[in-house]
């Protein structure tokens, strides 16, 4: 019986299957969060975005800066309380 090691097609196929999971958790992370997020004008709600770095193996979640007053939703000011929609979204990638 002969063994063989397929070692680059192997880990063509890891770094797919790695591709594809990003993919997936960043739509998940995406969904989460807009679901979550407190809607007034639903620029904040339009404006969420989920983005993959392959290189880096991340996913982001998060708002442009021209929606900036995203930051006193999730954390809250002293004046109104926090709504957060980004920690619940990331949390919710954990996977135990």
């Amino acid at each position: 019986m002969a063994l063989r090691w397929h070692g680059r097609a192997f880990v063509q196929h890891i770094q797919e299957k790695e591709r594809v999971k990003l993919e997936e958790l960043a739509e998940r992370a995406l969904g989460v969060a807009t679901s979550l997020v407190a809607v007034d004008t639903g620029a904040l709600k339009s404006s969420l975005f989920a983005r993959k770095n392959e290189r880096e193996r991340t996913v982001t979640v998060g708002f442009p800066v021209r929606t900036g007053y995203g930051i006193f939703v999730e954390l809250g000011t002293r004046y109104m309380p926090a709504r957060p929609f980004l920690r619940p979204a990331l949390d919710s990638l954990v996977e135990i």
